[in-house]
């Protein structure tokens, strides 16, 4: 629905996006940076929201994502820094993962007060040694038929709750 080509500072604000591959999209190499997409509601689509490397300090808020199909994603973020992941819901796709996170650079990253449920993956995270931080805080992951959150070394997950996963909260080591 809405693919970004190197726009700085937009704002998709209270939209309904449905029937593209994407929701909103920003692939690697084309740096637009301060996206925020704030109270949308993005259903039948294979990924929500995608930001890739080079695309930084995206504001992601408030939105309900769910109906997602073919085993996406409900918000992906590979190779960013310096975003924010709160108060999203994600639902009601059995075979996606709820949030992936991937980052890069060193301004940390903040996933904090999410609701994932009813997904196959609840929230997975991977922040190889010298990426900066996530933070993951206060998210609830309930219903998964897989695990509910994998965190590694470059991960700091405080006060969050899964319920009816296979496995709760796992972490994995990083080959060095």
């Amino acid at each position: 629905v809405f693919e970004f080509q190197g726009a700085d500072d937009v704002t998709l604000a209270s939209l309904g996006m449905t029937g593209a591959y994407r929701g909103v999209m920003a692939a690697t190499g084309v740096d637009s940076d301060r996206i925020s997409v704030e109270s949308c509601e993005i259903y039948a689509t294979v990924d929500g929201i995608r930001f890739e490397q080079t695309n930084d300090a995206a504001r992601v808020v408030g939105n309900r994502i769910f109906g997602l199909i073919s085993g996406g994603e409900g918000i992906g973020l590979y190779g960013t820094s310096a975003t924010l992941v709160d108060r999203n819901g994600v639902f009601a796709s059995p075979s996606a993962t709820g949030i992936v996170v991937r980052p890069t650079g060193t301004p940390q990253t903040l996933i904090a007060n999410n609701e994932v449920s009813g997904v196959r993956y609840g929230i997975d995270v991977y922040a190889p040694s010298g990426t900066g931080t996530v933070t993951l805080s206060s998210n609830s992951v309930r219903d998964v038929t897989s695990f509910g959150i994998t965190i590694n070394e470059g991960t700091v997950a405080v006060g969050n709750t899964v319920r009816g996963a296979s496995t709760g909260i796992s972490g994995r080591a990083v080959n060095r």
